[in-house]
């Protein structure tokens, strides 16, 4: 299975993300176990040769 690490501004903000949604400027993680982590910016990149996900500031 694939999980992401996500970044926003270089920091490492969530890991074991499964399920990203993008709703009204706000981004959505959800991990393995199902915890939600909700950060606003859009998504920049994903890499998943990396196992990435990039959040950008709007």
């Amino acid at each position: 299975m694939c999980e992401l690490d996500v970044y926003k501004e270089g920091k490492k903000i969530a890991e074991g993300v499964v399920k990203i949604t993008a709703k009204n400027g706000k981004i959505e993680m959800y991990d393995v176990l199902g915890t939600k982590y909700v950060s606003e910016g859009m998504i920049v990149e994903v890499d998943i040769t990396n196992e990435k996900c990039v959040i950008g500031s709007m």
